[in-house]
């Protein structure tokens, strides 16, 4: 079930975004000297979590619709230059074309922009003296002055849960609909292959000698299931080959493990 998965991923990484977030936060506030002013450093810091949240989202979905890794890397900046294009502050949304409205309303920079900027303004004030064009005297009339007058931290902050919520949701629909496939579960250190059909049909199981174990345990982490399939096809492929082979008698050694290599290799894998 994709469930389980995708529930498991979330609670893996959504305390680690947010750790990092909330930390990245605690250090930059007193470093820029932001307000001080009561319950101000914990909204910022509130915004900035919800904002790292709403990026994994939108790196869930792009790598769920798309067909390969590399398109997935692809298509996520021209996302971000958009949001960023349209985050209240270049843009004004009622000077937005009609079509591209609908981008302010889910640019996730947009609400942490605009919940950050409402969080530091609100409440100040300014002196005009010797000023040569027009001032603002407060920061709400900065405020408006950029389209965030009538703007609230709360207000951005549910957008933001909503653009979470949402991109999990729209997540979690499209796996079902793919129905991606999943590695195996790799045998611990030393343990006996589970018994598997030989590409001829007859039912092989397989063993790997302990040279041949330790040298796939140097390969990389994240192709050693890969590593270990490619290398078993080929010795199942070996014996299918051969004459006098009965199920259970195939040993992979240091030499097989070699030569499987050799031959992906060879035919550029």
């Amino acid at each position: 079930s994709v469930a389980p998965y995708f529930l498991s991923k979330v609670v893996a990484e959504a305390p680690v975004s947010a750790a990092v977030s909330a930390l990245g936060g605690a250090a930059l506030y007193p470093l820029v000297g932001l307000n001080r002013g009561k319950g101000k450093f914990e909204r910022f810091v509130l915004t900035l979590v919800l904002e790292g949240l709403a990026s994994g989202a939108l790196g869930l979905f792009i790598g769920a619709v798309a067909p390969t890794t590399d398109t997935a890397l692809a298509l996520f900046p021209p996302f971000l230059v958009l949001m960023i294009v349209f985050n209240g502050f270049n843009i004004a949304e009622e000077n937005t074309p009609r079509a591209l409205r609908w981008i302010p309303k889910v640019s996730f920079i947009r609400w942490c922009s605009e919940g950050l900027a409402v969080n530091e303004f609100s409440g100040l004030r300014f002196s005009c003296k010797g000023a040569r064009g027009p001032c603002c005297e407060t920061g709400e009339q900065a405020l408006e002055r950029v389209s965030f007058g009538g703007s609230t931290v709360r207000g951005a902050a549910v957008a933001q849960a909503k653009l979470v919520g949402g991109l999990y949701v729209a997540t979690l629909l499209v796996l079902r609909r793919s129905s991606p496939k999943f590695l195996r579960v790799e045998p611990p250190f030393g343990a006996p292959a589970a018994a598997a059909p030989s590409a001829a049909g007859a039912p092989h199981s397989v063993a790997w000698t302990a040279g041949a174990e330790a040298s796939l345990q140097r390969v990389p982490f994240f192709v050693r299931g890969f590593a270990r399939k490619r290398t078993e096809d080929y010795a199942r492929g070996l014996a299918d080959e051969g004459e006098g082979h009965d199920a259970g008698d195939i040993l992979v050694t240091e030499e097989i493990l070699l030569a499987a290599k050799e031959k992906q290799s060879s035919r550029g894998e």
